[in-house]
């Protein structure tokens, strides 16, 4: 998942989407990061042609490009991912979650998230905790 900065480009390939693993791990959603890498892999793409070099380093600005972009994005996930493995979080989450599950109205806030651009901003958001919560 896109938590960790890794190489995407290397001697004569570049990885985009799923496979240079720039997905959110908030949303599980790939399909931006997928379009946004593709459309900078092939920019480098025809560079490289253009330059009849497909060297690492002549890739390398991919790799600048795409983080760029897409680490704002990503940024939820990173700070949040060391916390996903400890059964103690994921219990209180799971009793977080059956406590909003009985609030009425609690519901439309969660499924705002399905519906929202951008998850992370909404999660780094305290009035969507107030909504959910009180």
């Amino acid at each position: 998942l896109g938590t960790k900065k890794r190489a995407i480009s290397g001697d004569g390939y570049m990885l985009a989407g799923d496979a240079g693993g720039l997905i959110d791990l908030m949303s599980g959603n790939g399909i931006p990061q997928a379009m946004i890498s593709g459309k900078f892999a092939a920019q480098q793409a025809a560079l490289a042609i253009a330059a009849n070099n497909f060297s690492a380093a002549a890739l390398k600005n991919y790799d600048v490009n795409v983080y760029n972009k897409i680490n704002k994005d990503l940024k939820l996930g990173k700070i949040l991912s060391p916390f996903m493995g400890s059964n103690f979080i994921l219990n209180q989450s799971a009793k977080a979650f059956n406590f909003i599950a009985t609030r009425k109205g609690a519901q439309a806030q969660l499924s705002s998230l399905l519906y929202t651009k951008n998850v992370a901003l909404k999660l780094l958001n305290p009035l969507f905790y107030w909504r959910l919560f009180v």
